[in-house]
């Protein structure tokens, strides 16, 4: 029988590699000169804020899987998939940025295969997972379009008309605070 959550675990085991893969050879090949080069370090800080976001999340589920039972925690497990399935492609991205700007040739076209291969993620539809997300959330009392703002890309809807800032800042307390929970 596969072990709970090991499509996730497995996610995160790769995230961390593709953050040691980048910032490896970034030392290796920059040595001295690495701390004068503040994207590199940015990008690879980035990689690392979303593995720990991602793991974070992960932790939390497989504690309250622990406690209710993995049938009681599809919401959760929901938003930590959704968040992982992203973060997969943001990681890259963030991975991509800093292996250009330090390798070139072959070096630069294998680092890039191994990213790729350490970021990739399993399909996954986020789409229903989010509509899930919306559906939970739109049922206890969470603003329509804060919920639309929170799942889609706020970029594209600033002026809009869409909720005031303290709806949003009221649904991002109440998202936080369901997040803690999840750690007790």
């Amino acid at each position: 029988e596969e072990e709970a959550f090991s499509k996730e675990k497995k996610m995160l085991a790769n995230f961390k590699k593709a953050i040691l893969m980048t910032a490896g050879a970034a030392v290796q090949k920059l040595m001295m000169k690495i701390e004068s080069e503040q994207e590199i370090l940015m990008n690879i800080a980035d990689m690392a804020i979303e593995t720990f976001n991602a793991e974070s999340a992960l932790l939390r589920v497989i504690k309250l899987a622990e406690q209710k039972g993995a049938a009681a925690v599809d919401y959760e497990l929901d938003i930590t998939r959704t968040y992982m399935y992203d973060a997969a492609d943001r990681i890259n991205k963030y991975g991509k940025d800093a292996i250009n700007a330090f390798a070139d040739g072959d070096e630069q076209r294998m680092m890039l295969l191994g990213l790729k291969r350490f970021t990739k993620a399993e399909p996954f539809n986020s789409k229903e997972a989010k509509r899930r997300i919306a559906d939970k959330l739109i049922g206890e009392g969470c603003h329509k379009r804060a919920v639309h703002l929170l799942l889609d890309h706020p970029e594209r809807h600033r002026g809009t008309g869409g909720p005031s800032l303290r709806q949003l800042q009221r649904l991002a307390e109440s998202l936080g605070q369901r997040l803690t929970d999840l750690t007790q």
